[in-house]
């Protein structure tokens, strides 16, 4: 997904990335043009961290809600790893869903954060 975005020029991705006068060089003039090698690197540094991510990182922060448009909830494969969602309420064009943490009742102790 994040290599499509990054083709398809997404800027909210490419801003993330690569800073905002990167990802729209007309927001300055000094702006130089993100080469293939950046987005390589790019790519290959979030691969390594979702293989390393796990419930001790999905825990820290805990998410309480998620709020998404109506017209275009995400994929929540990822988010349903970690987290229960309620059913949802819808609140004009978004829904608010309650997430729990999976796991959270078996233990009492809140997980210490990621290093």
């Amino acid at each position: 997904d994040l290599a499509k975005a990054i083709d398809d020029r997404l800027f909210e991705v490419m801003a993330a990335l690569f800073g905002g006068g990167r990802a729209l060089p007309s927001l300055t003039s000094e702006s130089r043009p993100i080469t293939k090698a950046e987005v390589e690197t790019e790519i290959k540094k979030y691969t390594e961290f979702q293989k390393k991510f796990d419930r001790r990182m999905a825990a820290y922060p805990a998410l309480s809600y998620i709020i998404v448009p109506t017209k275009a909830e995400p994929n929540f494969s990822n988010l349903d790893r970690w987290y229960q969602r309620d059913e949802g309420k819808t609140f004009g064009v978004f829904k608010v869903y309650q997430l729990t943490q999976k796991g959270a009742a078996q233990s009492d102790e809140t997980p210490a954060p990621p290093r």
